[in-house]
């Protein structure tokens, strides 16, 4: 498995928060791990390392997250409510 296969993550999350900052918002560009979600609903690629080694990129803007690669994790909601993100999520890492 190459790391560049999982760049997908963190570029569309930069774009979404870059979309997000031109349009007014206060986005956070935030990497979360530990995912506590069904693991067999994840893309194949993420099944071929440990759960504990996921990490993913999302980006909130007040109370929103927003999730622009969520379906590698067998997620249907584009975005969600910040509460929620605790609940897919051990770790919770605001980059900028």
């Amino acid at each position: 498995m190459k790391a560049t296969e999982f760049d997908t993550c963190y570029n569309l999350a930069v774009k979404t928060y870059n979309d997000r900052l031109a349009n007014g918002g206060n986005p956070k560009f935030v990497q979360v791990a530990g995912y506590k979600g069904d693991p067999t609903l994840a893309d194949e690629r993420w099944q071929q390392i440990p759960v504990k080694n996921w990490h993913h990129y999302v980006v909130i803007d007040d109370n929103t997250v927003w999730d622009p690669s969520y379906k590698q994790f067998g997620n249907t909601v584009f975005k969600y409510p910040k509460s929620q993100l605790k609940q897919q999520w051990d770790k919770v890492y605001i980059i900028k």
